[in-house]
């Protein structure tokens, strides 16, 4: 889901993606973290997978687990509005779909 920032732990949501087969990265307190669900994915042997990322520190970090564990990792950036021009244009150099809408024009 992208756009999704925070989240809390509620039991029945958990309990309701583990019986259909989910797994939770953080049960206690549903934090979103996608470097340690990317490590996670990987450790299970998942190799196609795609990842919502919303800074590009963070999409980097995320290209060097691929690397790492040989997968293929799809990262994209959703719901940016409001980032700088830097920030846009770091991303679209990692990301492999991107949307967004500028607020107003970057040179660059």
């Amino acid at each position: 889901m992208s756009g999704l920032i925070e989240t809390e732990p509620i039991p029945e949501i958990i309990s309701g993606i583990e019986s259909r087969g989910g797994i939770v990265l953080d049960k206690e307190k549903a934090s979103i973290d996608q470097v340690s669900g990317l490590r996670k994915a990987c450790a299970l042997g998942y190799k196609n997978i795609a990842v919502s990322v919303v800074s590009p520190e963070e999409a980097g970090e995320l290209r060097m687990i691929e690397k790492e564990n040989d997968i293929n990792l799809i990262l994209i950036g959703a719901h940016l509005t409001g980032i700088e021009c830097r920030e846009a244009g770091e991303l679209i150099n990692k990301m492999d779909i991107i949307t967004g809408a500028l607020q107003r024009w970057c040179a660059s």
